[in-house]
């Protein structure tokens, strides 16, 4: 019935011979239950003898054994057991494992034989709910913090202007509408591998291990040229070595469990430093979907902590929502977990401002206040960083400017400075217009005429002289 004795030998050698962090380990999470033929008892006879505190190796399990069933244990029982020290918690897992499978399948075969002779389904299901096994975490993926196991520092893994907005074990959101440029964005991160001083927009990734870049939706011509610009942009020359980054378009992939299956890969078989998801929501069927969402975060995000690697992912917007949030609960539940949400905005002549100037942006590592700009280039055929070419119409700045003195000389809090801004540009009420004077208060911002100190809003008076 599915017991694996070489593996109860082995936990059981360490709970006699062992030391005691890791018979500690042991009695903690093994039960009798779990093992088989004469090591049940041996097993209790050792942890009778640990409960009592009593210093004990073989010889006194193998007597205590003896006084409980009469009988000698088989003296060959454990040849080729060594003094291991290391921590038991692996091997503990699997017999974990191995137990809640045995006990999985007798509790389905009585179910099976109680709904083939009458039983109530749903109380059958409420007794096999009952009876199952709780889920046991695996004690190598749990940390417990102590004096003498202080993490080595967390390195950068992408930068923005020299900040941090992606380290290992985290994931980088940037947040595009269609046609906006989140794919340059993509490329541009890949291109700084290749060569740290090419034109990335003020992005650089710093990591020794592979970078893995996924293509979710493009064709095969798409996903090449997109390729190819990639290499340019970097200023490899055609026939270049491009093997830092690993490319691949999984569009072809017909099921989401195949392209999960191909991430997998990946990561089991490059130990990549950075994966790049050029559309993260093709990894789930329904992004609004908590269930199938929050399970296939959890277990990637997991996954990344525990093998070290960042993830920068690009998701679409809700259809017609100003403040801009990542598509559905796929979209709530990245940007909760993020270390740093980016927003990709287009203006009417074609620039694109990367920042976190908007209502959902941040960046936990280091400021939040970070942007840079880039616009088509014709004649080299990809976008190339510009200076920010942002201005508003004459009229506009005057009615700013008039806001921020009306402003001026005193605080608010975040719903009022939200309210009294919207009543002030004659925007409707409702949230339609909030959202509208929210995207003005960041704005007014990050151009440093509104501050934000101790829990309260103020209007830099010093800057009003300045251009909004």
């Amino acid at each position: 019935m599915m017991f694996d004795r070489t593996l109860e030998k082995e936990i059981l050698w360490r709970a006699m011979m062992g030391k005691d962090e890791q018979k500690q380990a042991i009695f903690a999470r093994c039960k009798p239950a779990m093992f088989s033929g004469e090591t049940v008892e041996l097993f209790r006879s050792a942890h009778d003898l640990f409960l009592a505190g009593e210093p004990y190796q073989l010889p006194e399990v193998v007597a205590r054994y003896k006084d409980v069933t009469g009988k000698n244990y088989t003296p060959d029982f454990f040849d080729g057991c060594d003094n291991d020290s290391g921590n038991p918690a692996p091997l503990i897992d699997r017999l974990i494992s191995l137990s809640n499978r045995r006990t999985v399948k007798v509790h389905i075969e009585a179910a099976t034989e109680n709904l083939e002779n009458g039983a109530d389904p749903l109380e059958i299901a409420r007794d096999l709910r009952e009876a199952l096994p709780a889920s046991d975490a695996p004690e190598h993926l749990v940390f417990r913090p102590g004096w003498d196991n202080q993490p080595a520092s967390v390195p950068d893994t992408i930068k923005l202007n020299g900040h941090r907005i992606g380290s290992p074990g985290n994931v980088s959101l940037l947040i595009a509408g269609a046609g906006h440029g989140k794919s340059a964005i993509c490329e541009a991160l890949a291109a700084s591998v290749l060569n740290p001083d090419c034109d990335s927009f003020g992005l650089k990734v710093v990591t020794d291990r592979p970078v893995v870049y996924l293509d979710t939706e493009r064709s095969t011509a798409d996903s090449w040229t997109s390729w190819e610009r990639m290499g340019r942009r970097a200023g490899v020359p055609a026939g270049g070595d491009c093997s830092k980054i690993h490319f691949e378009l999984i569009a072809l992939l017909p099921t989401i469990d195949a392209r999960r299956d191909r991430l997998s890969m990946v990561i089991r078989e490059l130990n990549p430093g950075l994966i790049i998801l050029d559309g993260v929501a093709d990894f789930v069927l329904d992004p609004n979907d908590p269930l199938a969402c929050n399970a296939w975060i959890f277990s990637i995000m997991a996954t990344a902590k525990e093998k070290g690697f960042c993830i920068f992912g690009t998701l679409h917007p809700n259809p017609n929502d100003v403040n801009r949030k990542g598509r559905g609960h796929l979209g709530s539940e990245l940007m909760r977990r993020a270390e740093s949400i980016l927003l990709l905005s287009r203006d009417e002549d074609g620039q694109r401002t990367l920042s976190m100037s908007f209502e959902h942006g941040k960046n936990r590592s280091a400021t939040d206040n970070l942007e840079t700009f880039f616009r088509w280039d014709t004649m080299q055929s990809m976008f190339l960083s510009c200076p920010d070419g942002r201005t508003g119409k004459p009229a506009t700045k005057e009615k700013h400017i008039e806001i921020l003195r009306m402003l001026d000389g005193k605080a608010y809090s975040f719903k009022d400075l939200v309210e009294t801004l919207r009543k002030a540009t004659g925007k409707e009420d409702g949230k339609k217009g909030a959202d509208a004077a929210k995207t003005l208060l960041y704005r007014l911002r990050d151009k440093g005429y509104l501050v934000h100190d101790n829990m309260e809003w103020k209007v830099n008076h010093e800057n009003l002289q300045g251009t909004v």
